[in-house]
């Protein structure tokens, strides 16, 4: 688009040379215009491209920055998510050691309330087999 409006500007110009040749001076200083004017649009074009290439290198940026910040993001969620499931198994690992423990402990208790009762089972059959003999 730029490249053909610079070739139709060059067209003209050099359309306005021919005439101001066959016409003398009073064309000479409409080609003076002519040529300020494609100057003008010369450099308009230039800051334009100049403003497009800041606004990609802005939008580049900008793009990086918030793709950063959700990496960030997504580290951060990931170590919360860690460390909540170490506590919970955790908290779960000592409620299955409490448990262990109090069922270790009515099992002693069990075997202290029995172990007369079995001690004179034995004595009793260890003698019964003694008597038989």
């Amino acid at each position: 688009m730029v490249s053909a409006f610079l070739t139709r500007t060059i067209q003209i110009s050099e359309w306005v040379a021919a005439m101001a040749s066959e016409h003398g001076s009073a064309n000479e200083n409409l080609l003076e215009q002519l040529a300020t004017t494609e100057h003008q649009l010369e450099q308009q074009v230039a800051r334009a491209r100049d403003e497009a290439q800041r606004l990609v290198d802005d939008a580049r940026r900008k793009a990086d920055a918030e793709r950063q910040a959700a990496r960030r993001e997504a580290e951060e969620l990931t170590a919360r998510a860690r460390a909540d499931i170490a506590r919970e198994s955790e908290t779960v690992t000592s409620q299955r050691l409490a448990e262990a423990h109090a069922e270790a402990q009515r099992v002693r208790v069990q075997a202290a309330e029995r172990m007369s009762a079995a001690v004179t089972l034995v004595v009793d059959r260890v003698l019964a087999g003694l008597e038989t003999r």
